[in-house]
């Protein structure tokens, strides 16, 4: 079973509300979803009062602060993603000609070399 906490966590996420959660007693609790903060405040104060447990008030999630850091780390790994596939296409061609041109390099010392596996290698070679 997830933990409680989590739940309530995820459900406040889902819009811009404030999520008052308590504890009743072991396995029970009370859930409550207000629009404002000093609603929230009340709440947790009329809970506290009628003897629950572990009062939590969790404040609406910033989405537009969000959006602004998921954009930054996307082009990020959108960057990385570019920049791995040219390295791996530079590996690609260089491939047959270290391995064919006399210079007798096994195709495990090339995959120790690139960073990649055997059968990566015998795939760029043609062999599989």
């Amino acid at each position: 079973m997830k933990n409680p906490a989590y739940i309530s966590q995820r459900r406040c996420e889902r819009g811009p509300r404030w999520h008052v959660a308590g504890t009743i007693r072991a396995g029970e609790y009370s859930d409550a979803y207000t629009t404002s903060a000093a609603d929230a405040e009340r709440l947790a104060d009329t809970y506290q009062a009628d003897g629950l447990h572990q009062v939590r008030v969790t404040p609406p999630v910033q989405y537009e602060d969000l959006s602004v850091e998921a954009k930054r780390i996307g082009d990020a790994l959108l960057a990385a993603r570019t920049a791995a596939a040219d390295l791996l296409q530079q590996a690609a061609a260089i491939t047959p000609q270290a391995h064919d041109e006399g210079l007798g390099v096994e195709e495990t010392r090339l995959a120790t070399l690139l960073a990649v596996d055997r059968m990566t290698i015998r795939k760029w070679l043609g062999k599989r």
